[in-house]
């Protein structure tokens, strides 16, 4: 009895976290038609998806290899100097017309829904997903397994965890963009960009990142800043 409740505590702070979770993914699969002018079936099947990732994600996080794992304070910084960062730069980008010039801004009454699912649901879960998830998966497997097993560090074992959890990324939005070449490869050098992100500075920088990129790209920010 004394070891389930010391299992029970110890996951405690997962089931709290699967549960705040699921209570707001419930709330915007229920309430999405009403909030957001785009949401379709696929938009409910992506949220399922998103789940089943976080839950897989939450139950293997010991599993994880130690030089991919941040405390929770230390994401929390990354998170938010990420999303400075990636802000400022977008704007200017856009500013200087490399990017974004096709986007409209997004009316003001859309923008605290959006911004919300994208940052509660859309970003965390694809960086838990697909970095957190895949990327750790293959970084321990082909970076980090062979240097304890024999010693010997491969000079080019980053290559599978960054190209492989970057092209799922990017095969994950074919559904979003269709076969658009151009817009799959900028999928997937974010993906690289979030994979790199994600082990100089944890989880959560890739995560502020998104979340920022996400934005720009529905027009949030550019309606934000009446740009």
């Amino acid at each position: 009895m004394a070891v389930v409740i010391k299992k029970l505590e110890k996951n405690l702070g997962k089931v709290a976290i699967l549960i705040i979770y699921s209570i707001i993914a419930f709330f915007f699969i229920v309430n999405g038609e009403g909030l957001f002018d785009a949401w379709g079936t696929n938009w409910t099947f992506n949220s399922l998806i998103y789940f089943v990732g976080v839950a897989a994600f939450v139950t293997a996080v010991d599993e994880l290899p130690e030089e991919l794992k941040t405390d929770l304070s230390t994401n929390v910084i990354a998170f938010s100097a990420a999303a400075l960062f990636a802000l400022l730069f977008l704007l200017i980008a856009r500013d200087f017309g490399l990017m974004f010039q096709s986007v409209s801004p997004m009316p003001s009454h859309l923008i605290p829904a959006n911004m919300a699912f994208h940052g509660v649901i859309v970003a965390p879960s694809e960086e838990i997903i697909f970095r957190g998830v895949i990327f750790g998966y293959l970084y321990d497997r082909f970076k980090l397994r062979p240097q304890r097993q024999t010693g010997e560090v491969k000079r080019y074992g980053w290559v599978i965890p960054y190209f492989g959890s970057s092209g799922i990324f990017a095969l994950f939005h074919l559904a979003v963009y269709g076969p658009n070449l151009i817009q799959l490869t900028q999928i997937f050098a974010i993906g690289m960009i979030f994979a790199y992100a994600t082990e100089r500075w944890g989880l959560g920088a890739a995560i502020g990142g998104h979340w920022i990129w996400n934005c720009m790209a529905i027009g949030v920010f550019i309606g934000i800043f009446n740009l």
